[in-house]
């Protein structure tokens, strides 16, 4: 008889910064990425676990970080808007629509 062992999947949560910037809001996918993109230096497709909304220090802008499993940057857009950012993911995500969390370090609140 074989047993397995079933543990819970749990979104991993970002680091604070991501590339400098502040993590604002972020949602990930455990079991399947939420798209692919298609590396600059290669044929080969890069899957996009994380997504964040993260600002730099002093700027007004906010940027939409596609990351892999381990929460590398591998794209990066700038919006004027949050809401902006997260329309944007949202628009490359369907229909696998994105749960996300607002990264306060006291816990993070689903949206």
């Amino acid at each position: 008889m074989i047993h397995f062992k079933i543990t819970e999947c749990r979104p991993q949560r970002p680091p604070n910064t991501l590339d400098g910037a502040k993590v604002l809001m972020w949602a990930f996918s455990v079991q399947l990425p939420f798209y692919h993109i298609q590396s600059k230096e290669s044929e080969s497709h890069s899957p996009v676990f994380g997504l964040a909304v993260a600002q730099y220090p002093g700027d007004q802008s906010f940027y939409a970080f596609g990351c892999n499993f381990h929460w590398k940057v591998v794209q990066d857009s700038h919006f004027k808007s949050i809401e902006e950012a997260i329309s944007h993911f949202q628009n490359l995500c369907l229909p696998h629509a994105p749960v996300w969390y607002n990264n306060s370090a006291e816990n993070s609140s689903q949206m």
